[in-house]
């Protein structure tokens, strides 16, 4: 919500600044070994999507300040409109990241011709690929498009929903529930990351998460407090995590000293 700009030093081609017009502060001062070529931001301003004078392409989180590289030769890119799905033509073939905080992961289209734009309308979303003296239509799946942007809005429920109305077999399934399973760990859901785990069938992690679960309703049945407040329940999490010192911090703060050292 709000506005934001974006624009390039002119003394530093090099060099972009985002800033916040409603707070008035810099977001963000990004420098590049290249000169910018084209750069378009998220519809939440939390990631920058540009393309150096190289024709290499580039995707910048502005949370975590990281710059990862996507293409070594792009000649088209573009967010899909209303969504954090990227798309991106590398000589005939046009790769797709629905999930862009995973960029080792993407879906590629051979094409045999130049990507001239992106159309969205309704359920459906094609990408517009000019082959000779015909405008092709390449269909994205609407499905993983959903999920890239319940899971940016940071709805795991939601994102949950739209994996589980899936049909058996999606070609995409498996990436997108490990995706959801990741990232219901870091958030301690424990019943999102159940049914992630539970798709996956990782019978080790949906034992040890019914434990947690467990762990959860008795404290709530014995303090009538919510189960978030469980500090055992989240140092088991922050263990599954690897973040043992975030564990033991919450085991001793309920003096669980045994399981901490335990651990």
């Amino acid at each position: 919500d709000g506005f934001i700009e974006l624009f390039q030093v002119q003394d530093d081609p090099k060099s972009v600044i985002i800033n916040d017009l409603n707070t008035r502060q810099t977001i963000a001062n990004i420098s590049h070994d290249n000169r910018f070529d084209w750069l378009e931001l998220n519809e939440k301003a939390t990631k920058l999507l540009f393309r150096d004078r190289r024709y290499r392409l580039w995707i910048h989180d502005l949370t975590a300040s990281k710059t990862v590289m996507l293409l070594g030769n792009c000649t088209y890119s573009q967010w899909v409109p209303g969504s954090d799905v990227v798309v991106a033509q590398n000589r005939n073939q046009v790769s797709v990241w629905y999930n862009i905080d995973d960029v080792d992961r993407m879906i590629n289209i051979a094409i045999k011709g130049d990507v001239t734009g992106i159309e969205r309308s309704g359920s459906r979303t094609d990408i517009l690929v000019q082959e000779g003296a015909f405008m092709n239509k390449y269909k994205l799946d609407e499905e993983l498009i959903e999920f890239g942007t319940a899971v940016e809005d940071g709805d795991l429920g939601r994102a949950c929903e739209y994996l589980e109305s899936l049909p058996d077999g999606h070609a995409g399934g498996a990436i997108m529930w490990s995706t959801l399973a990741k990232l219901a760990l870091e958030a301690e859901n424990v019943d999102i990351a159940l049914r992630s785990y539970g798709y996956l069938g990782d019978v080790a992690k949906i034992r040890y998460l019914h434990r947690v679960q467990v762990e959860s309703i008795f404290y709530e049945e014995e303090t009538s407090r919510p189960r978030s407040d469980c500090m055992k329940a989240r140092a088991m999490m922050a263990q599954l995590n690897g973040n043992y010192s975030l564990a033991e911090q919450f085991y001793t703060e309920e003096s669980h000293n045994d399981e901490a050292i335990e651990m």
